[in-house]
Protein backbone atom coordinates (compact mmCIF):
# COMPACT_ATOMS: atom_id res chain seq x y z
CA UNK A 1 0.00 0.00 0.00
CA UNK A 2 1.21 3.41 -0.79
CA UNK A 3 0.30 6.27 1.84
CA UNK A 4 0.38 9.88 1.51
CA UNK A 5 0.44 12.23 4.32
CA UNK A 6 -0.51 15.64 2.88
CA UNK A 7 0.91 18.47 4.83
CA UNK A 8 0.10 21.08 7.33
CA UNK A 9 0.02 23.74 4.22
CA UNK A 10 -1.68 25.51 1.73
CA UNK A 11 -4.24 23.82 -0.77
CA UNK A 12 -1.29 23.57 -3.75
CA UNK A 13 1.84 22.18 -0.95
CA UNK A 14 -1.10 19.58 -0.58
CA UNK A 15 -1.98 18.37 -4.01
CA UNK A 16 1.64 18.12 -4.84
CA UNK A 17 2.41 15.64 -1.51
CA UNK A 18 -1.06 14.03 -2.57
CA UNK A 19 -0.22 13.42 -6.25
CA UNK A 20 2.90 12.12 -5.50
CA UNK A 21 1.65 9.18 -3.56
CA UNK A 22 -1.19 8.62 -5.96
CA UNK A 23 0.76 9.14 -9.07
CA UNK A 24 2.87 6.26 -7.71
CA UNK A 25 0.14 4.10 -6.54
CA UNK A 26 -1.45 4.23 -9.99
CA UNK A 27 1.38 3.66 -11.65
CA UNK A 28 2.47 0.44 -9.43
CA UNK A 29 -0.61 -1.16 -9.36
CA UNK A 30 -1.46 -0.39 -5.30
CA UNK A 31 -3.56 0.55 -3.26
CA UNK A 32 -3.61 4.13 -2.34
CA UNK A 33 -4.65 5.81 1.17
CA UNK A 34 -4.20 9.27 2.58
CA UNK A 35 -4.86 10.98 5.29
CA UNK A 36 -7.78 13.74 4.13
CA UNK A 37 -8.09 17.14 3.62
CA UNK A 38 -8.92 17.69 7.85
CA UNK A 39 -6.66 20.34 9.62
CA UNK A 40 -6.64 22.58 12.08
CA UNK A 41 -4.48 25.74 11.17
CA UNK A 42 -3.84 29.33 12.01
CA UNK A 43 -5.53 30.66 9.37
CA UNK A 44 -9.23 29.43 11.06
CA UNK A 45 -7.97 30.52 14.24
CA UNK A 46 -7.32 33.82 13.34
CA UNK A 47 -10.15 34.35 11.14
CA UNK A 48 -7.73 35.28 8.20
CA UNK A 49 -9.52 35.24 4.51
CA UNK A 50 -8.28 32.19 3.59
CA UNK A 51 -8.73 29.05 6.09
CA UNK A 52 -6.92 26.44 4.52
CA UNK A 53 -10.14 23.79 5.36
CA UNK A 54 -10.31 21.79 2.89
CA UNK A 55 -12.61 19.27 4.24
CA UNK A 56 -15.85 20.16 2.45
CA UNK A 57 -14.78 20.85 -1.36
CA UNK A 58 -13.63 17.26 -1.91
CA UNK A 59 -15.96 13.63 -2.88
CA UNK A 60 -13.91 12.14 0.14
CA UNK A 61 -14.59 11.94 4.14
CA UNK A 62 -12.02 13.03 5.48
CA UNK A 63 -12.77 11.46 8.65
CA UNK A 64 -13.16 7.79 7.19
CA UNK A 65 -9.79 8.88 5.13
CA UNK A 66 -8.34 9.55 8.11
CA UNK A 67 -9.34 6.79 9.84
CA UNK A 68 -8.51 4.12 7.02
CA UNK A 69 -5.19 6.35 6.75
CA UNK A 70 -4.27 5.30 10.48
CA UNK A 71 -5.45 1.85 10.86
CA UNK A 72 -3.69 1.20 7.34
CA UNK A 73 -0.46 2.23 8.98
CA UNK A 74 -0.47 0.35 11.73
CA UNK A 75 -1.16 -2.29 9.50
CA UNK A 76 1.41 -1.96 7.01
CA UNK A 77 5.23 -0.66 7.87
CA UNK A 78 5.41 2.20 5.46
CA UNK A 79 9.00 3.59 4.21
CA UNK A 80 8.75 7.27 4.44
CA UNK A 81 10.19 8.80 0.98
CA UNK A 82 12.49 11.64 1.24
CA UNK A 83 13.26 14.34 -0.96
CA UNK A 84 16.32 13.36 -2.13
CA UNK A 85 14.59 9.88 -2.92
CA UNK A 86 12.04 11.32 -5.19
CA UNK A 87 14.28 10.69 -8.60
CA UNK A 88 15.40 7.12 -8.06
CA UNK A 89 11.64 6.13 -6.47
CA UNK A 90 9.99 7.17 -9.82
CA UNK A 91 12.92 6.57 -12.47
CA UNK A 92 11.45 2.95 -10.82
CA UNK A 93 8.06 3.42 -12.44
CA UNK A 94 10.04 3.83 -15.38
CA UNK A 95 11.44 0.43 -15.33
CA UNK A 96 8.27 -1.01 -14.12
CA UNK A 97 9.13 -1.71 -10.61
CA UNK A 98 8.00 -0.70 -8.10
CA UNK A 99 8.47 -0.39 -3.90
CA UNK A 100 5.76 -1.85 -1.75
CA UNK A 101 4.54 0.01 1.46
CA UNK A 102 6.20 3.75 0.80
CA UNK A 103 4.88 6.98 2.72
CA UNK A 104 4.75 10.42 1.00
CA UNK A 105 5.12 13.32 3.34
CA UNK A 106 7.39 15.81 2.16
CA UNK A 107 7.51 18.13 -0.83
CA UNK A 108 10.11 18.04 -3.15
CA UNK A 109 12.91 20.42 -3.25
CA UNK A 110 12.05 23.80 -4.46
CA UNK A 111 13.17 23.91 -8.10
CA UNK A 112 11.83 20.09 -8.16
CA UNK A 113 8.00 20.70 -7.07
CA UNK A 114 6.02 19.70 -10.51
CA UNK A 115 8.86 17.79 -11.82
CA UNK A 116 7.23 14.05 -10.97
CA UNK A 117 4.38 15.14 -11.48
CA UNK A 118 4.88 16.82 -16.14
CA UNK A 119 4.44 13.35 -17.40
CA UNK A 120 1.33 12.92 -16.10
CA UNK A 121 -0.28 16.04 -16.65
CA UNK A 122 -3.80 14.98 -17.93
CA UNK A 123 -3.83 12.26 -15.57
CA UNK A 124 -4.00 14.33 -12.49
CA UNK A 125 -6.43 16.77 -14.14
CA UNK A 126 -9.13 14.23 -15.01
CA UNK A 127 -8.59 13.02 -11.37
CA UNK A 128 -9.72 15.98 -9.69
CA UNK A 129 -12.10 16.84 -12.09
CA UNK A 130 -13.51 12.98 -12.26
CA UNK A 131 -12.82 11.76 -8.51
CA UNK A 132 -11.43 14.36 -6.49
CA UNK A 133 -14.24 17.51 -6.71
CA UNK A 134 -17.74 17.26 -5.59
CA UNK A 135 -20.60 18.46 -6.93
CA UNK A 136 -21.31 21.36 -5.47
CA UNK A 137 -17.47 22.39 -6.48
CA UNK A 138 -18.20 21.32 -10.03
CA UNK A 139 -21.26 23.57 -10.11
CA UNK A 140 -19.45 26.60 -8.52
CA UNK A 141 -16.45 26.78 -11.61
CA UNK A 142 -19.11 26.00 -14.38
CA UNK A 143 -21.64 28.84 -13.65
CA UNK A 144 -18.42 31.49 -13.00
CA UNK A 145 -17.56 34.04 -14.84
CA UNK A 146 -14.09 32.96 -17.19
CA UNK A 147 -11.05 35.73 -17.40
CA UNK A 148 -9.18 36.68 -20.18
CA UNK A 149 -6.62 36.88 -17.79
CA UNK A 150 -6.39 35.44 -14.34
CA UNK A 151 -4.14 37.37 -12.01
CA UNK A 152 -3.03 35.19 -8.70
CA UNK A 153 -1.85 38.42 -6.29
CA UNK A 154 -0.96 36.27 -2.91
CA UNK A 155 -0.69 38.00 -0.17
CA UNK A 156 -1.58 36.42 3.14
CA UNK A 157 0.84 35.99 5.50
CA UNK A 158 3.81 36.71 3.13
CA UNK A 159 6.16 39.58 4.20
CA UNK A 160 5.87 42.88 2.33
CA UNK A 161 9.09 44.57 1.23
CA UNK A 162 10.21 48.05 0.38
CA UNK A 163 11.86 47.56 -3.07
CA UNK A 164 11.88 45.17 -6.17
CA UNK A 165 15.39 43.96 -5.82
CA UNK A 166 14.27 43.08 -1.78
CA UNK A 167 11.70 41.28 -3.22
CA UNK A 168 14.37 39.01 -5.37
CA UNK A 169 15.95 37.88 -2.57
CA UNK A 170 13.51 37.22 -0.38
CA UNK A 171 11.81 34.17 0.76
CA UNK A 172 7.86 33.89 0.87
CA UNK A 173 7.76 37.68 0.05
CA UNK A 174 4.81 39.62 -1.30
CA UNK A 175 4.64 40.07 -5.31
CA UNK A 176 5.05 43.95 -5.60
CA UNK A 177 2.10 45.16 -7.25
CA UNK A 178 3.71 47.45 -9.06
CA UNK A 179 4.56 44.67 -10.79
CA UNK A 180 1.18 43.66 -11.66
CA UNK A 181 0.48 46.83 -13.05
CA UNK A 182 3.51 47.06 -15.10
CA UNK A 183 2.01 43.68 -16.72
CA UNK A 184 -1.49 44.84 -16.41
CA UNK A 185 -0.24 47.79 -18.51
CA UNK A 186 1.85 45.85 -21.03
CA UNK A 187 -1.06 43.81 -22.23
CA UNK A 188 -3.70 46.73 -22.73
CA UNK A 189 -0.90 48.48 -24.71
CA UNK A 190 -1.04 45.20 -26.77
CA UNK A 191 -4.63 44.35 -27.08
CA UNK A 192 -5.90 47.91 -27.12
CA UNK A 193 -7.74 47.16 -23.51
CA UNK A 194 -9.96 44.21 -24.84
CA UNK A 195 -9.13 41.73 -21.96
CA UNK A 196 -11.38 41.33 -18.72
CA UNK A 197 -8.91 40.80 -15.82
CA UNK A 198 -9.96 38.81 -12.57
CA UNK A 199 -7.73 39.04 -9.76
CA UNK A 200 -7.59 36.15 -7.73
CA UNK A 201 -6.21 36.43 -4.09
CA UNK A 202 -5.88 35.62 -0.60
CA UNK A 203 -5.85 39.26 0.65
CA UNK A 204 -8.33 42.43 1.00
CA UNK A 205 -9.52 44.34 -1.85
CA UNK A 206 -8.92 47.61 0.25
CA UNK A 207 -5.29 46.12 -0.08
CA UNK A 208 -5.53 46.33 -4.08
CA UNK A 209 -6.96 49.58 -4.23
CA UNK A 210 -3.79 51.12 -5.90
CA UNK A 211 -4.19 48.23 -8.50
CA UNK A 212 -7.92 48.71 -9.04
CA UNK A 213 -8.31 52.73 -9.51
CA UNK A 214 -5.73 51.93 -12.13
CA UNK A 215 -7.42 49.98 -14.98
CA UNK A 216 -11.26 50.07 -15.65
CA UNK A 217 -10.66 46.19 -17.16
CA UNK A 218 -9.47 45.16 -13.79
CA UNK A 219 -11.34 43.80 -10.85
CA UNK A 220 -11.55 41.37 -8.08
CA UNK A 221 -12.64 37.58 -8.92
CA UNK A 222 -15.86 36.79 -6.36
CA UNK A 223 -14.00 33.82 -4.30
CA UNK A 224 -15.47 30.58 -4.05
CA UNK A 225 -13.26 28.31 -2.37
CA UNK A 226 -9.84 27.71 -3.11
CA UNK A 227 -10.18 24.51 -5.22
CA UNK A 228 -12.53 26.20 -7.82
CA UNK A 229 -11.09 29.05 -7.77
CA UNK A 230 -7.06 27.50 -8.51
CA UNK A 231 -9.44 25.62 -11.27
CA UNK A 232 -11.25 28.78 -12.72
CA UNK A 233 -8.07 30.40 -13.10
CA UNK A 234 -6.77 27.72 -14.94
CA UNK A 235 -9.74 27.80 -17.86
CA UNK A 236 -7.98 31.47 -18.57
CA UNK A 237 -6.20 32.41 -21.91
CA UNK A 238 -3.06 34.48 -19.53
CA UNK A 239 -2.63 33.96 -16.25
CA UNK A 240 0.07 36.27 -14.28
CA UNK A 241 1.52 34.12 -10.92
CA UNK A 242 2.55 35.48 -7.77
CA UNK A 243 6.41 34.73 -6.72
CA UNK A 244 6.73 31.35 -4.42
CA UNK A 245 3.14 30.43 -4.68
CA UNK A 246 2.24 26.76 -5.54
CA UNK A 247 -1.09 27.77 -5.63
CA UNK A 248 -0.80 30.02 -8.79
CA UNK A 249 2.07 27.33 -10.56
CA UNK A 250 -0.84 24.68 -10.27
CA UNK A 251 -3.69 26.84 -12.10
CA UNK A 252 -0.69 27.25 -14.79
CA UNK A 253 -0.16 23.46 -14.87
CA UNK A 254 -2.99 22.47 -15.56
CA UNK A 255 -4.02 24.87 -17.86
CA UNK A 256 -3.71 25.95 -21.70
CA UNK A 257 -2.98 29.41 -20.38
CA UNK A 258 0.16 32.12 -21.95
CA UNK A 259 2.26 32.04 -18.60
CA UNK A 260 3.65 35.65 -17.04
CA UNK A 261 6.30 34.24 -14.29
CA UNK A 262 7.56 36.81 -12.34
CA UNK A 263 11.65 36.66 -12.44
CA UNK A 264 11.62 34.31 -9.12
CA UNK A 265 9.22 32.05 -10.61
CA UNK A 266 12.13 29.18 -12.18
CA UNK A 267 10.04 26.22 -11.20
CA UNK A 268 9.73 23.79 -14.54
CA UNK A 269 6.10 23.08 -14.87
CA UNK A 270 6.18 21.34 -18.52
CA UNK A 271 4.64 24.58 -20.05
CA UNK A 272 8.12 26.55 -20.20
CA UNK A 273 7.39 27.10 -24.31
CA UNK A 274 4.26 29.20 -22.79
CA UNK A 275 5.66 30.59 -20.08
CA UNK A 276 7.26 33.87 -20.31
CA UNK A 277 8.83 37.14 -17.76
CA UNK A 278 8.89 40.56 -18.59
CA UNK A 279 11.24 42.93 -17.16
CA UNK A 280 9.59 45.56 -15.44
CA UNK A 281 12.70 46.85 -14.26
CA UNK A 282 13.30 48.64 -17.85
CA UNK A 283 11.01 48.60 -20.37
CA UNK A 284 8.40 45.78 -19.98
CA UNK A 285 8.30 44.84 -23.53
CA UNK A 286 6.09 41.75 -24.52
CA UNK A 287 8.46 39.42 -26.69
CA UNK A 288 8.00 38.61 -30.13
CA UNK A 289 7.28 34.58 -28.89
CA UNK A 290 4.99 35.78 -26.33
CA UNK A 291 2.59 37.97 -28.82
CA UNK A 292 2.76 35.07 -30.78
CA UNK A 293 1.72 32.40 -28.02
CA UNK A 294 -1.27 35.04 -27.21
CA UNK A 295 -2.58 35.27 -30.61
CA UNK A 296 -2.65 31.56 -31.11
CA UNK A 297 -5.24 32.29 -27.66
CA UNK A 298 -7.62 33.94 -30.20
CA UNK A 299 -6.81 37.07 -29.06
CA UNK A 300 -6.33 40.03 -31.23
CA UNK A 301 -2.94 41.75 -30.56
Amino acid sequence: MIFAKLPRAGLGNKLIVYFLGYIYATEVGDKFCFNGWLQLTKQLLFRQKSKRTYIRLFKQNSFIAYLSFSLNSLRFKARKVSNSQYAQIFSSIKKGGGNKHLLFNSLPNHLELFEYLVPYRLLIKNHIYKDLLGSKSLRKISNSVVYDVAIHIRLGDFVSVNSFDDFLKTASARTPLFYFEKVIMALNILTGEQLKFGIFTDGKESELHSLLSKFKNVEVAVSQSEISDMLRMSQSKIIITSADSSFGLWSAFLSEAVIFNTPKNKIPIGKEKDSFYLDVQTNCNISSEAKTAISNKGISC
